[in-house]
């Protein structure tokens, strides 16, 4: 997994360090949380002011005095109504009621991931707690993006949620409704099915045939394995 930007990786890596060194000093742990995050960047300072618009099909807010709407999307099944906004960090806090646990010290993996230009399959959740947006699930990847330079996050918002059923919910997913994490086998046959793919487009972009192996050197082989065996 090559990292497109060395400097911007090193930056994020020095400032977790920086900010462990920092808590460290204050508690005696070098345990962090997002909220520690936010205050070193100069996050976690305004408030969220929103309303519905008189359907309730959107909502309209201000972010630095430009008026903006988003479309709300009510679950057919929860019946919540929640919005997809992107939010500069100072409108962002963390959410100590519902995720106090602090943010994994081997977060520069997952630093590593985003610098490398992978996307981000999940985006964080937060919900409106009276005027303030709070981030509850997905602090890690908030906490990568903001130590990579990013000073706005996507993020699905809950607007009305009783927070007591976001925290049941939470639990639950991280408990009884997990999923099955990848064994060996089924890890192989992704890599197998990874490698097929980047083969079939190493082929179209050089015009060879479908079924052409011709071509397959160590060099090339060891170049479609890329990332795959990582």
């Amino acid at each position: 997994m090559a990292v497109r930007n060395e400097a911007q990786l090193k930056c994020a890596e020095e400032a977790l360090e920086s900010i462990k060194l920092e808590e460290q000093s204050k508690s005696g742990h070098r345990v962090i949380t997002l909220a520690d995050v936010l205050q070193r960047y100069g996050g976690a300072q305004c408030d969220f002011a929103w309303e519905y618009s008189e359907d309730k099909r959107f909502i309209h807010y201000e972010i630095d005095g430009e008026s903006r709407c988003s479309e709300v999307f009510e679950d057919a099944l929860s019946g919540e109504r929640s919005v997809f906004l992107v939010l500069p960090i100072e409108y962002i806090h963390h959410d100590e009621l519902i995720n106090p646990r602090p943010v994994n010290l081997n977060l520069i993996n997952l630093i590593r991931e985003f610098a490398s230009g992978n996307p981000q399959l999940q985006q964080c959740l937060a919900r409106v707690d009276s005027s303030r947006v709070r981030v509850f699930d997905g602090q890690h990847k908030t906490v990568a993006r903001i130590l990579l330079g990013e000073r706005e996050i996507l993020m699905r918002l809950f607007l009305e949620t009783d927070p007591a059923k976001l925290m049941e919910t939470n639990v639950r997913a991280g408990k009884q409704l997990r999923q099955i994490e990848f064994d060996a086998q089924m890890e192989r046959k992704l890599n197998k099915s990874l490698f097929q793919v980047r083969l079939q487009r190493y082929r179209e972009e050089h015009g060879y045939a479908p079924d052409d192996q011709s071509f397959l050197t160590d060099e090339i082989i060891d170049e479609l394995l890329g990332g795959v065996l990582d």
